[in-house]
């Protein structure tokens, strides 16, 4: 066998290997809110190469949204309510104690309208207007 010909099948091999195992990157998700507090106190990030940043920037945002809103005070009570991840779209929309997420739509139209339908199931007073949506493709072909 040429050496040449054989160097080709390994290094195709090990390059077949190391796409097979080594973990894909993915878009990471996360919502923080304030309990009860939601609509004052509210944040996301999407998009992330790592849940923990998207964490992070979830709570970073929720904290700022709680002080340009009259509620400084809670800041340090938003936690992470939703993580997700993988491909789609994604949507948010919150009412009197609660919100309604939802992840991984192929619209960003059908995001928006589950998000809803979810809250509006669970609580009152949800919001029609503005609803937050975002896509998640870090890692995924378009």
């Amino acid at each position: 066998m040429n050496w040449k010909n054989h160097s080709k099948i390994i290094i195709t091999i090990c390059i077949f290997s190391i796409s097979f195992w080594c973990p894909m990157a993915l878009a990471h998700t996360a919502v923080a809110t304030v309990k009860n507090h939601a609509t004052e106190a509210f944040g996301y990030a999407y998009n992330y190469p790592t849940q923990k940043l998207a964490d992070e920037n979830a709570v970073k945002a929720c904290r700022s949204d709680a002080l340009k809103n009259g509620v400084g005070h809670l800041a340090k009570q938003c936690k992470v309510d939703l993580r997700g991840k993988g491909p789609g779209y994604g949507a948010v929309t919150c009412g009197e104690n609660g919100c309604g997420y939802v992840t991984g739509f192929d619209d960003s139209q059908a995001a928006i309208d589950a998000a809803y339908v979810l809250c509006n199931t669970y609580y009152t007073s949800c919001n029609t207007k503005n609803i937050k949506y975002w896509e998640d493709f870090v890692g995924f072909g378009r």
